[in-house]
């Protein structure tokens, strides 16, 4: 199954804009969202989105990619703004501005890719080539540009993120042009000469990737000491995901410490403070890995600064951290939470979906598994 965009095709390589409207009828609503003249001389973000799309398609590059690749670029330029309808503001000296618009923007394509039934694997490209889709602009200026580089190529081809960069910068009126280009043709060198322009960073081994973008080891190409004391499974998912499921069929052998179980135990309120319940869930970890004994954390952790503090508890007792990201379709999924004990309230899981929902990345565990 495609990504379904009316995607522009030889020879003419005209875009049918109505088609693609039609299509993704969010695009609507950026008609209605102003930018500062400043850096968009063109106009509102529908226009500039039309310009963006116009120039990845008319650009030599683009047109040679593999048909997926032409579809997945092109989609990602159509929605590589859609989160600026969200954050759009005036600042104190009356201009606009739209903080965060890239990382709101790839939440809402990944919800409407997944309601659209797009594949995982294409979907999560487009979603992070929004999500990056302006470092290219700045990555120079970073105290460690080298380790951000590998970290985008674990997840999209840099190469194809300079494409939508060069295409976001030409598809502008601005006096910055000429500037944005230059730092985008840096960008690439640098990821040339990290050799993860075209392909995802290697590392020696999952140990030194780890640490590596936890920012405690400097050498990708050597293998750091490994002294595991046990071996963690974090499962991932949205309620009703299925994470239940999979238990049911492995690791039964371990222990788990489940969120759930937890709150049922205590009798807490899904939808009330769950201090107590992380609490609870934390010392029973800490138990655990105080023994050297590996175990199962079961629970949404969905939002990345969420694992990020579960891992961190995980590696502080020198645990190796397998996270098993799990996923179904909307129609199951909903499904599955209705049919569990206590149902997740719809409007609990609206929320983790456009607010908190953060696919794992390939560096925030040791091995990272999605299914």
């Amino acid at each position: 199954m495609s990504l379904q965009v009316p995607s522009p095709a030889p020879p003419d390589w005209a875009i049918d804009w109505s088609a693609v409207i039609d299509r993704y009828p969010i695009l609507e609503t950026l008609k209605e969202v102003p930018q500062d003249p400043t850096h968009h001389g063109e106009g509102d973000v529908f226009v500039h989105t039309k310009f963006v799309g116009e120039a990845l398609v008319g650009s030599a590059r683009w047109q040679t990619l593999a048909p997926e690749d032409r579809e997945e670029l092109f989609l990602a330029a159509l929605l590589h703004d859609i989160g600026k309808a969200g954050s759009t503001k005036r600042d104190l000296d009356g201009r606009l501005t739209s903080p965060g618009h890239s990382r709101r923007g790839a939440r809402q394509a990944r919800r409407l890719l997944w309601e659209a039934g797009a594949p995982f694997a294409a979907r999560e490209r487009v979603v992070n080539l929004i999500r990056y889709h302006q470092v290219p602009y700045w990555i120079l200026d970073r105290a460690t540009p080298e380790r951000l580089a590998r970290q985008i190529s674990l997840s999209v081809r840099c190469d194809h993120l300079a494409l939508l960069a060069t295409a976001d910068a030409r598809g502008r009126k601005t006096k910055e042009g000429n500037s944005l280009t230059d730092n985008i043709a840096l960008f690439e060198e640098l990821a040339g000469s990290l050799d993860c322009l075209d392909r995802p960073a290697r590392f020696a081994s999952d140990h030194g990737r780890f640490l590596y973008f936890r920012e405690r080891w400097s050498l990708p190409e050597l293998a750091p000491f490994e002294a595991f004391c046990c071996h963690v499974i974090v499962l991932s998912g949205l309620p009703g995901a299925g994470k239940d499921h999979y238990l049911a069929h492995h690791h039964r052998e371990l222990p788990t410490v489940s969120l759930d179980a937890i709150r049922s135990e205590l009798d807490v309120d899904p939808q009330k403070n769950q201090g107590t319940v992380i609490q609870e869930a934390r010392e029973r970890a800490r138990q655990y890995l105080r023994q050297g004994k590996s175990f199962v954390w079961n629970a949404t952790n969905v939002s990345r600064p969420m694992r990020r503090q579960l891992i961190n508890l995980l590696t502080g007792y020198k645990a190796k951290v397998e996270l098993v990201y799990i996923e179904s379709d909307r129609e199951r999924l909903f499904e599955q939470n209705n049919s569990r004990s206590p149902v997740v309230p719809t409007n609990v899981i609206d929320d983790l979906i456009d607010h908190r929902w953060d696919v794992p990345d390939p560096w925030e565990a040791h091995i990272v598994r999605y299914l």
